[in-house]
């Protein structure tokens, strides 16, 4: 039985990550033929990842338009990596984004971590 109760568990939170994955997906423009732009903030808070390069946070903007010259209206999706201060570090770098001019900007991050259940059993 515990087995079966694992295995439900296992669906759910793949259920919860699809559509989690879905939603972020659509809040960027489903409808849209344009790829979004990620920012991955890392869980210090002060380093972010953009086609994979390590660039201080701070300095995102200006790296998204003038070296990388993407277009202020091409959708930027933030993901905050790790739980610790997701929502403050996210809404930082979301901020950031949108002073240099970026208006479609949407950040994902976990209050908990994926799969992990509230209450401990």
């Amino acid at each position: 039985m515990l087995e079966a109760m694992s295995g439900s568990r296992e669906r759910i939170r793949m259920l919860r990550f699809t559509w989690l994955a879905a939603a972020t997906m659509c809040a960027l423009g489903c409808a849209g033929d344009e790829q979004s732009i990620t920012v991955r903030v890392l869980a210090d808070g002060q380093r972010c990842v953009v086609s994979n390069y390590d660039i201080s946070c701070k300095d995102i903007g200006r790296y998204l338009r003038e070296t990388l010259q993407i277009a202020r209206d091409r959708p930027v999706s933030i993901q905050v990596d790790g739980t610790e201060r997701s929502e403050d570090r996210g809404h930082r770098v979301r901020e950031l984004v949108r002073a240099a001019g970026y208006s479609r900007v949407i950040s994902v991050g976990f209050i908990t971590e994926p799969g992990e259940d509230k209450e401990k059993r």
